[in-house]
């Protein structure tokens, strides 16, 4: 129950076969001297989730120092087999009321600032604002009862390497806060 409160009164599969598959689109933009991204993400298991997320952003400097990345995304599912968004169900079998696997899509935008040195050290702020919605996804069977969900991430963070003729050495921490 402590690592995953959701779990608790749910009846899941044992085990969970999944697959993903990732496409990147780089692109550097010679008169601004960015680069323009474009992921698409493609996730199907063994629950009959499946879902898909596209990304764009665009990786900007402003200083030889300071780079700036803007970021959109979109994201949308379909639910597992056994969602029910009413507990307890009705019928026998497998069940979980979770809103992690039921049908919905999200739209999010954000940026994230990164001061870089010569030196090999970095530090990032980071903040991203997600809607998250049933009426989202692209499924044509959208989760009911499932709330609107609204979000803002904050996020510092901060990364090092150390390079040396016998080996190097490097570290990245990244810390976030989620404000409903």
């Amino acid at each position: 129950y402590h690592t995953d409160q959701y779990k608790s009164a749910d009846n899941r599969p044992e085990s969970r076969d999944q697959f993903a598959w990732l496409t990147r689109f780089n692109h550097y933009i010679p008169s601004t001297e960015g680069a323009f991204h474009l992921d698409y993400r493609y996730f199907r298991d063994s629950w009959d989730i499946s879902s898909h997320m596209i990304e764009a952003s665009v990786y900007q400097p402003i200083t030889p120092m300071v780079m700036i990345r803007p970021l959109l995304r979109y994201y949308t599912q379909t639910d597992a087999f056994f969602f029910r968004p009413l507990f307890p169900p009705e019928d026998e079998g497998f069940y979980s009321a979770d809103q992690r696997v039921a049908a919905f899509g999200s739209v999010s935008a954000g940026a994230k600032i990164v001061l870089a040195s010569s030196s090999g050290w970095s530090l990032n702020v980071l903040y991203e604002f997600v809607m998250q919605s049933p009426s989202f996804a692209l499924s044509s069977k959208c989760s009911a009862g499932i709330d609107d969900f609204y979000a803002h991430f904050y996020g510092i963070g901060g990364s090092f390497s150390w390079s040396r003729p016998e080996g190097s050495l490097c570290c990245s921490i990244q810390c976030s806060r989620l404000s409903e």
